[in-house]
């Protein structure tokens, strides 16, 4: 199995690295089996079918991410986590697209399993 996150903010990271990795399994640990996901074109869904394959959409886009943690805010096994991030994508067509923004969200501390996400919206307040 994988390494669990014990610092929250570390999770930007772990992330960032699984996704530059194409690392699908690794990048379904970091998220709640319930978390709820702001997807690429503004869709909300949640649950661990949802986000693997929103996953794995980035994945096939050949998605490279740069992650910088902004802020964060905690209390107790809860975290708001800002980070703003600069994702490359490859279009079907074969064209590049980056983009970037200012991501808000919540991780939560689960014995046994470490931070993980609850609530991820990578559009921030837009």
């Amino acid at each position: 199995m994988f390494d669990i996150v014990t610092d929250p903010a570390a999770y930007p990271l772990e992330f960032e690295t699984a996704l530059n990795r194409g690392d699908l399994e690794r990048l379904a640990a970091l998220y709640d089996e319930q978390a709820v996901v702001r997807g690429q074109s503004n869709e909300i869904y949640s649950g661990a079918a949802a986000v693997r394959a929103e996953m794995q959409q980035l994945i096939s886009a050949r998605a490279n991410i740069t992650n910088t943690l902004r802020h964060i805010l905690r209390y107790g096994d809860t975290a708001l986590i800002i980070v703003d991030y600069v994702l490359r994508l490859t279009t079907p067509d074969g064209g590049p697209v980056s983009v970037t923004g200012t991501a808000t969200n919540v991780i939560r501390h689960q014995p046994e399993r470490g931070w993980r996400m609850i609530v991820a919206n990578p559009q921030g307040a837009a």
